[in-house]
């Protein structure tokens, strides 16, 4: 059963681009196996299943044209959940699938990632975050992860935030800066609010207008260009809200 399980998951890579053609290889280093170990890799366009038997070797080929945000499941432990970019190039992705934890070698990409998450994946492990997020599937008590989540959730936000931003303003060059332009712009035709409240789109233009030239090769850098010349409608007035509130019926009696 495994071993047609593991036939399905190379066909799948197969069947996305011949190999020829492939510009994404990554080579799946697997270790503390046996024959219950089971992973999946899912993102928007990409999706892998595989359970192997010890000793086979696994690897993923697959064309790209842009970087693709992507997440592993190891046997099912979603506060492990391990997120990573699918790209162009050859880099190692080590999997312990005793411990369900995972590491990328040889990405320069998957190292900025790393550098950028460094303050939220830390303090996440520290406060054990993930894991009151989590407390209808683990068991947690509802008041305990409620309360954990109220006294260290804000400064894990705030110190991460404080990090990620610095991030964008030092690595001009990193697809990371141009993904967060990209996923701003779009939220500020999302919500008229959003310029004011979130972002500011001078500053984002400013910051775009920094970015190495080598990141125009991506499709996403002249979605930017489009969104940043494209009209925006001015909210002259505040939505009418979607029911009304009658006081009456919340008074004490």
């Amino acid at each position: 059963m495994n071993r047609i399980i593991l036939a399905y998951f190379l066909m799948i890579c197969i069947s996305n681009i011949n190999a020829n053609e492939s510009n994404c290889r990554i080579k799946l280093n697997l270790s503390n196996t046996d024959t219950n170990t089971f992973f999946y890799i899912s993102s928007e366009t990409t999706f892998y299943y595989t359970s192997r038997m010890e000793g086979t070797i696994d690897s993923i080929c697959y064309y790209v044209d842009a970087p693709i945000h992507t997440t592993l499941y190891i046997n099912n432990d979603a506060e492990k959940a391990f997120q990573f970019y699918l790209h162009e190039g050859k880099y190692i992705l080590n999997i312990d699938c005793k411990n369900n934890t995972a590491t990328v070698v040889g990405s320069s990409l998957n190292d900025e990632y790393k550098e950028m998450m460094r303050i939220n994946d830390s303090m996440f492990k520290k406060y054990n975050i993930m894991h009151a997020i989590l407390y209808p599937y683990n068991g947690m008590d509802r008041d305990s992860a409620h309360l954990l989540l109220q006294k260290y959730l804000p400064l894990c936000n705030e110190l991460s935030d404080k990090h990620v931003k610095l991030f964008y303003e030092t690595h001009l060059s990193s697809f990371l800066t141009l993904e967060y332009i990209y996923s701003a712009l779009k939220y500020t035709f999302e919500d008229l609010g959003y310029d004011t409240i979130e972002y500011d789109i001078k500053k984002l233009k400013t910051l775009f207008d920094r970015l190495d030239p080598k990141l125009k090769r991506y499709k996403m850098y002249d979605e930017c260009i489009e969104m940043f010349n494209r009209e925006r409608v001015n909210q002259t007035e505040l939505p009418k809200p979607l029911f009304f509130y009658d006081e009456k019926i919340n008074q004490p009696r």
